[in-house]
């Protein structure tokens, strides 16, 4: 079971360039975010009308929750529209150090056209889920 508190995004559409649904306050009693993994998997297939596109997805922390002043901390790959599949596993990894209060995914669409279809998952969790 998924907590919702540690939710990036819930099948969230990724169309264009976007932050995720929502952002994680590291500082909430009672969490510790030193062992957390962060895991992005593909809800529904990726399309797009034209040119074929490919996705980057960055991990970003901020002192403020508006992430003004962002930070990337990670950058995926750049995955091809081939690779995003439904049920493909993007990302699975530990949260890196140098997390500041605020976290948040940015999605980076890469092509000329913008993607007709595609949503993601992607959440925080105690131990890797995706096989």
């Amino acid at each position: 079971m998924i907590d919702y508190q540690e939710r990036f995004s819930d099948a969230q559409a990724i169309t264009v360039d976007a932050a995720s649904t929502n952002y994680i306050d590291t500082q909430v009693a009672g969490r510790a975010y030193d062992e957390q993994w962060l895991e992005v998997m593909v809800n529904t297939t990726f399309d797009t009308s034209g040119e074929a596109g490919t996705l980057v997805i960055k991990l970003q922390t901020d002192s403020d929750s508006a992430f003004g002043s962002a930070t990337d901390l990670y950058t995926s790959a750049s995955f091809a529209e081939s690779a995003l599949v439904a049920g493909a596993k993007l990302i699975q990894m530990r949260l890196p150090e140098g997390l500041e209060r605020y976290i948040q995914l940015y999605f980076d669409v890469n092509n000329s056209d913008a993607f007709t279809a595609g949503k993601v998952d992607a959440y925080l969790t105690g131990a890797p889920r995706l096989s």
